[in-house]
């Protein structure tokens, strides 16, 4: 495999306390529709994401509804073309047995109100062991699969849209 750059940026999560879901939104929004922008600019096409990470840590024991919305609206910012590049991370694997943290991930795979559907849709579930290993591993995991442009992107920039007409509203 030929050398290959790899950007990673990490965007705000929908749960931070300083700002609110809009105020997060508005950032990703801005980012991303000008490096899009700029892209279809520069290189008459725009710029397409290699993958994205949502991080779940799997010591937790459920699934509040805020973290169901947070996943929702997230998966609505990247669209259904876009499932195929995300990779639900579950993290702090080391703050649980492994059989119970199986049993969780499990039940996050087979019910719809958590990961079930973006799974079905194409997205991946690794276990992060918060070591250099499986860091390599996942984003080696990124580049098997080709780019995708997030549903966000095709509504601001090629639809014209504004943020409250978009389905992330």
């Amino acid at each position: 495999m030929a050398n290959q750059d790899i950007i990673m940026i990490d965007m705000p999560g929908f749960d931070d306390t300083a700002r609110s879901r809009v105020d997060i939104l508005r950032k990703i929004t801005w980012f991303h529709e000008q490096t899009y922008a700029f892209a279809m600019k520069v290189y008459e096409k725009g710029r397409k994401l290699d993958g994205l990470i949502y991080m779940h840590c799997i010591s937790d024991n459920h699934m509040c509804g805020i973290t169901r919305e947070n996943f929702g609206l997230f998966t609505k910012v990247c669209g259904e073309e876009a499932m195929q590049i995300m990779l639900i991370m579950s993290t702090m694997w080391e703050s649980v047995p492994e059989q119970v943290g199986t049993s969780r991930e499990l039940g996050l795979k087979q019910k719809s109100i958590f990961f079930k559907d973006a799974i079905d849709h194409g997205a991946q579930m690794e276990w992060h062991f918060n070591d250099e290993a499986s860091a390599k591993m996942i984003v080696m995991s990124f580049l098997q699969t080709g780019p995708q442009t997030l549903q966000l992107q095709k509504e601001m920039t090629d639809d014209h849209k504004l943020l409250p007409e978009t389905a992330s509203s």
